[in-house]
């Protein structure tokens, strides 16, 4: 008699195992049979890949680790393995300190206490414990034999200074409105060799800005193929997706047909689907944002899909061309595009440059100037990019558009206009006419750009400030767009556009 194994569902977006580099995650699977809950596939894939060790340097290879799953996949295990690893293995840089936080400091030692200490008291790793767990408040904490600490991390603002860090999970991580404690964890692990961060998480919602832009990231990386010191594991289903169809929820639940039964997720949908709350079922197991702000595209995402045809070559602007440059709020990073038409005619935009920072925008912008002697520089005088004015004057890069609040809801208007499909007086629908390159940093800025509107009531423009990822790369194409098309077409004095 034969047995197959269950299956398991591959991650939707994540960084590949590579085969050439050494890796710790065999060892943490045996702690993880050791503790009694061996590892699914899902679980030792990404032991594996975060395990990986840097053969330059001995140490493990990725620095953070980002992975969001459904809920009940198996986080726990996963995070446990990781964490004894770490704190009964002799690591070169000697004694270990681990930390682990969750949404606050109650549902913290919650896991911690009532879940996790009580895992390892019923392990063989209890033997390996000096003296016993500590579980009064303030003080929770494991010390283990070598000298190693595995404790409570406080949620407040001063969480992580004054210490040094070597593995750091912040568990439940969509509940995090701010960059508090990333901020404080990260300066007290630079100094640790071999130190890293564990982000994990179901889906979150329009608060959670933080993990969203950890989300928008991974996906841009692991669409490049640019993966950094960042390993990126998400098991989700596209916003497409039909939550009913059991053919979805073994596309993205990597414990199904393990720790988790269909006929459970089939009673779980009927429940939510039946008191009207679907979207949390599509948020908790399928691990979808389904705020109303990241799960729909300001531009839906098949008019975006049809404006880079795959039947077409990669579109080029033909003839002349408008640049512009757009900064993030907190100048965190920027953007430059570019915009112009087709040789076949059609308006077209693409970004040029996304980088970290700012210093580096304007001497890129007087190389273009030199190279392309485009119609026209453009920037909105109301964001961050205001700051680059006079460096922009002082290298005579003309002529330059400081757009108006009127003119940047215009340039979003006909950006929206041409990336969609537009009704005729006979019914018909006319495929959009813009053409991008599907640029992975474009397609995510879109994701999650939400629009505001304007007092008056006559237009919107993207909102920077409510979107959860920098869209830097679609302001900037939006204003390339529109520069290109007011200096192109209309007869315009440009001693009048000069700033």
């Amino acid at each position: 008699m034969t047995t197959t194994a269950p299956r398991s569902c591959a991650p939707r977006f994540g960084t590949p195992r590579d085969p050439s580099r050494k890796t710790i995650g065999g060892r943490q699977a045996k702690v993880a049979r050791a503790l009694g809950m061996p590892m699914m596939p899902w679980q030792r894939h990404v032991a594996d890949v975060a395990g990986e060790i840097d053969p330059a340097t001995g140490d493990l290879y990725y620095r953070e680790v980002v992975v969001t799953v459904p809920r009940q996949s198996g986080k726990t295990t996963e995070i446990l393995s990781v964490a004894v690893d770490r704190g009964v293995v002799p690591w070169p840089k000697g004694r270990q300190t681990i930390v682990y936080a969750a949404q606050t400091r109650n549902d913290s030692r919650q896991k911690l206490v009532d879940e996790q200490y009580e895992i390892l008291k019923a392990s063989p790793f209890a033997g390996l414990f000096r003296g016993e767990p500590r579980t009064a408040a303030g003080s929770e904490g494991i010390t283990w034999r070598n000298g190693s600490r595995h404790k409570l991390m406080a949620t407040k603002k001063t969480s992580g200074h004054g210490r040094t860090i070597d593995l750091a999970i912040l568990d439940e991580f969509f509940a995090q409105v701010d960059d508090r404690l990333e901020g404080a964890v990260r300066p007290a692990m630079i100094t640790r060799d071999g130190a890293q961060l564990w982000v994990i998480s179901t889906a979150g919602d329009a608060g959670s800005i933080p993990f969203r832009k950890k989300i928008d990231a991974g996906r841009e990386r692991s669409l490049e193929g640019q993966h950094g010191r960042v390993a990126y594991f998400e098991y989700s289903a596209p916003d497409d997706a039909d939550p009913a169809d059991p053919a979805t929820w073994w596309s993205c639940m990597p414990a199904l047909g393990h720790t988790v039964t269909e006929a459970a997720i089939e009673t779980e949908y009927a429940t939510f689907a039946r008191e009207g709350k679907l979207d949390e079922f599509c948020r908790a197991y399928l691990n979808q944002w389904r705020d109303g702000q990241v799960g729909v595209q300001a531009i839906p995402a098949e008019d975006w899909k049809a404006c880079a045809p795959e039947d077409e070559e990669a579109p080029a602007p033909a003839g002349r061309v408008a640049f512009a440059v757009d900064v993030a709020p907190d100048s965190s990073w920027a953007a430059v595009a570019v915009a112009g038409r087709t040789a076949g005619g059609n308006p077209t935009g693409q970004v040029i440059d996304h980088r970290p920072g700012t210093s580096w925008v304007v001497p890129r912008l007087v190389e273009l100037q030199e190279r392309w002697d485009p119609l026209a520089f453009a920037l909105d005088p109301a964001s961050q990019a205001a700051a680059l004015l006079n460096e922009a004057i002082a290298a005579e890069l003309k002529p330059l558009l400081a757009v108006t609040t009127r003119e940047y809801a215009a340039a979003c208007g006909a950006l929206y206009n041409a990336a969609t499909s537009q009704p005729t007086d006979g019914g018909l629908l006319l495929p959009p006419v813009f053409r991008h390159r599907n640029q992975a940093q474009l397609n995510a800025a879109l994701a999650g750009a939400a629009k505001r509107r304007l007092q008056s009531g006559d237009g919107w423009t993207w909102d920077r400030r409510a979107s959860t990822t920098d869209i830097s790369p679609l302001v900037a194409v939006t204003l390339a767009s529109w520069a290109y098309e007011r200096m192109a077409v209309n007869d315009v004095d440009v001693l009048q556009t000069i700033w």
